[in-house]
């Protein structure tokens, strides 16, 4: 019964540290990521280009998840070329920074 309780604390435990290593998003890999797969080309960061800005996205996905996104995110024919340089997880990542971001805030702040 010791060795039960003991394994499910560590479990536990395990858990924690996991969810807080993922908690902060890369801002540095998913700029980088943004550049390679040249996203920068339609959106800037806070200023509208052809497509929306980050800023506006992540204010219109507010209280969402990067699962919320990718559906829509797909359904555009115009990130056909990225979604072959970017696996689903990968883009969540990024997805995951850009609800980071708050409309006003200069590129590097949140």
């Amino acid at each position: 019964m010791k060795l039960a309780i003991v394994t499910i604390a560590v479990g536990f435990t395990t858990a924690l540290f996991q969810t807080i290593a993922h908690a902060e998003v890369d801002a540095t890999w998913a700029k980088t990521k943004l550049r390679e797969t040249e996203c920068l080309t339609c959106h800037y960061i806070n200023g509208k280009k052809f497509g929306p800005s980050f800023q506006a996205v992540s204010k219109k996905y507010r209280g969402k998840t990067p699962d919320d996104i990718l559906v829509p995110w797909h359904a555009f024919r115009v990130h056909t070329g990225v979604s072959t340089q970017l696996n689903d997880d990968e883009l969540k990542l990024i997805f995951e920074w850009i609800l980071t971001l708050r409309p006003g805030a200069a590129p590097g702040d949140r």
